[in-house]
């Protein structure tokens, strides 16, 4: 491992490899994403970045909770990421008639956090509702779900 990569291996919660698992290096930004391979293997490695250089840096795979780390260290050895899909928010989508809403964008902001060294902005987890207006919505286990509006959910 070099002092300018982030590499590591993403595993779901049993130790099984993630396959395509997306790692987002500066969320805000494009141009430094890569995905895992067959055994759930990433690497990549940054032109300009030096010893005790930190990355922000977001884990993911549809059907499972993001991950978020402000600070990531490059270079560090062993890095295994464990995705879960515990954290989630779901319900239905309908219109003003109470009709369900089909491929319908649900969006939950996680929220904009200075780490420090420069600002963290809002990412956006998304998801799409299915024929019969349902979703379910993966969150980053750190988010908060407030709402300026009463709502219920009905199991």
């Amino acid at each position: 491992m070099k002092e300018n990569e982030l590499a590591g291996v993403i595993v779901d919660v049993n130790g099984q490899p993630l396959a395509g698992a997306n790692v987002d290096l500066f969320p805000a930004f494009t141009g430094h994403e890569t995905t895992t391979d067959d055994q759930g293997m990433f690497r990549y490695k940054f032109d300009r970045a030096s010893k005790g250089d930190a990355v922000e840096v977001r884990f993911s795979k549809d059907g499972y909770s993001p991950i978020y780390r402000r600070k990531q260290w490059l270079g560090a050895a062993d890095l295994r990421v464990i995705l879960n899909s515990s954290t989630y928010l779901e319900g239905e989508v309908v219109d003003t008639n109470g009709k369900p809403l089909p491929d319908a964008t649900v969006v939950a902001a996680h929220p904009y956090i200075w780490t420090g060294d420069y600002p963290s902005f809002d990412r956006e987890t998304k998801t799409t509702t299915d024929a019969l207006g349902n979703y379910r919505l993966y969150l980053n286990p750190e988010v908060r779900v407030r709402s300026d509006r009463a709502f219920s959910h009905q199991a």
